[in-house]
């Protein structure tokens, strides 16, 4: 072994390759110290990239031309790449830099706002409450503006401005009706800010001091107002006590009392009489033991049997 490694050593091979060409590929020794190591080989344009390296135009630069671009490789090696202009407002961009005023901040109010360079050097930056107050300012003009929009849009349905809620003021209906009515309830805008609210049943005079009378009477508003409002006199109202309901009694009680004695349930009582039983008997009658009625001889006998046509069938 140790001969076949000096000969892969002399032949180039280094160890680790000789060592995994026989044990991960299965090589015999011989082939593994001498088969040559295969050269990658090189790429067409190898020469282009050479001379675009020289001119100073990296292999990434020169693979986006070629690929991307689609120039020739000639083409992409030997045109040079567009350096950077040196911006002519360093001037003021230093004045910008010792006023407190970031690069970004700069740029952005020259290139996006189009400041002069002299206003975007010198302007100082805007405290933080200015900024919301100055934000507040736009959103409430933006909103302003829609709010035009849509009171001039004669096609508007859903949607309430301050002027609508002003307007079903006027009318008598307040705020939270009105968006009530839109949003909840799917009423139109000029629906809901022109048709009046429902208003309470006018209240006869002496209507609280008897309302106190009938309290004492222990007659609760509910019933005291809704006899008012089916025309009965304040003092009826508030003095006449309520009838109770009487709770309907079944005449067969002493049966059910019986039939629970009996081990009975309610409920089988009640379906035992509403098929035609006798109150005795649906009393007296003993329940079935579980699976006597299904499991007795004769259905026992009839299931085999049906069974046993179901298989002639199924030969068939």
């Amino acid at each position: 072994m140790d001969e076949w490694r000096e000969l892969a050593k002399k032949n180039g091979i280094k160890y680790k390759t000789y060592f995994a060409r026989i044990n991960q590929y299965g090589w015999d020794p011989r082939r593994a110290a001498t088969e040559p190591i295969s050269k990658i080989k090189l790429r067409a344009d190898y020469d282009w990239i050479k001379l675009a390296e020289s001119n100073g135009i990296s292999r990434k630069t020169y693979k986006d031309r070629v690929i991307k671009l689609g120039w020739d490789p000639e083409k992409a090696s030997i045109t040079p790449t567009k350096t950077i202009k040196p911006r002519n407002d360093r001037y003021w961009i230093n004045i910008a830099k010792q006023n407190g005023i970031a690069y970004d901040t700069y740029l952005r109010r020259v290139h996006d706002n189009f400041w002069d360079p002299e206003e975007a050097a010198t302007t100082p930056p805007m405290s933080h409450k200015e900024i919301v107050k100055l934000a507040h300012e736009q959103i409430s003009t933006y909103a302003k503006i829609n709010q035009e929009k849509i009171n001039n849009n004669p096609d508007n349905l859903f949607k309430l401005t301050p002027k609508h809620i002003e307007t079903a003021a006027n009318n008598g209906i307040c705020k939270s009706t009105v968006h009530g009515r839109v949003y909840n309830n799917g009423w139109t805008v000029q629906e809901a800010i022109t048709k009046p609210v429902q208003k309470g049943f006018d209240k006869p005079s002496g209507y609280y001091e008897y309302l106190k009378v009938a309290k004492k009477n222990k007659i609760n508003t509910a019933t005291f107002m809704s006899r008012v409002k089916r025309g009965w006199s304040l003092e009826e109202a508030a003095t006449l006590k309520p009838i109770k309901p009487t709770r309907r009694r079944r005449k067969d009680n002493k049966w059910i009392e019986k039939a629970i004695e009996n081990g009975i349930r309610y409920k089988t009582y009640l379906g035992r009489t509403r098929n035609g039983w006798t109150p005795e008997e649906a009393t007296t009658t003993p329940l079935l033991e579980k699976g006597k009625e299904f499991l007795n001889e004769e259905r026992q006998g009839k299931a085999r049997n049906a069974f046993k046509e179901f298989r002639k069938i199924r030969k068939r």
